[in-house]
């Protein structure tokens, strides 16, 4: 089943394309408040579907500065506390230049160097009504070891579909099964954020919800009989 997509202020863009040889899906989420980070977002390399979180900044000249989240320590640090300034963007990998369709730019670090080319796909934008432009589909920064977590936006509905992806096959295995009364989609992260890895066991996720009676997290654990995640508890 489905959540409601309208939270108010999600203004996001979706990408697909090269990063060097290597297919890749991007998706970036901007920001117009806050002296510190900008902009947040989510990459995987398609042979892969691990979802890297990224975070960086807007430059003046509409160029993007962006950094990569690869451990609990930095994600603590960048993601749920939050920078106040722009000095951490010094050495950041992704450099990213907006086209009228899509996006140029490159990888580097201090031994390689990757052109990256993006095609625009979609846009999500929730600020003052809610618009979908194509297909967006959210790459979570909740992750299994074997399983990838994508959110659907679309036009010609105004729910959100989580689709569960096997990382080892790259097909859709499922689609979560989310009560409505979790208000899934309003609640005030990162929409990256809106499904997160639970931290009591390795084959569980958690729904963040919008909801003053069901409670603000929905946990779906992995069956092993079905080869499914279920529904376990709220909390």
């Amino acid at each position: 089943m489905a959540g409601n997509a309208v939270a108010g202020w999600y203004r996001v863009t979706n990408y697909v394309g090269q990063i060097g040889a290597a297919s890749v899906h991007l998706s970036i989420q901007r920001y117009d408040f806050g002296p510190g980070t900008t902009v947040e977002g989510s990459y995987y390399y398609d042979k892969h579907l691990s979802p890297i979180p990224i975070y960086g900044l807007e430059n003046d000249d509409k160029s993007l500065t962006l950094c990569e989240v690869h451990t609990p320590e930095e994600y603590e640090k960048a993601i749920v506390h939050g920078f106040k300034n722009g000095a951490y963007a010094i050495g950041c990998p992704l450099h990213l230049t907006p086209t009228d369709d899509g996006a140029v730019g490159e990888w580097r670090d201090s031994r390689h160097s990757y052109s990256i080319s993006l095609k625009r796909v979609g846009s999500l934008d929730t600020t003052k009504e809610v618009q979908v432009v194509g297909v967006v589909e959210i790459p979570f920064w909740g992750q299994t070891e074997r399983h990838a977590f994508i959110g659907s936006y679309q036009a010609s509905s105004p729910e959100v579909r989580v689709q569960v992806v096997s990382k080892n096959t790259g097909m859709v295995v499922q689609t979560l099964d989310i009560n409505p009364d979790c208000g899934f989609g309003h609640y005030m992260t990162p929409i990256y954020m809106n499904l997160e890895r639970s931290h009591f066991h390795p084959e569980e996720v958690y729904l963040n919800c919008w909801s003053p009676h069901y409670g603000q997290s929905a946990y779906y654990s992995f069956d092993r009989k079905t080869g499914k995640f279920k529904w376990s508890r709220n909390r």
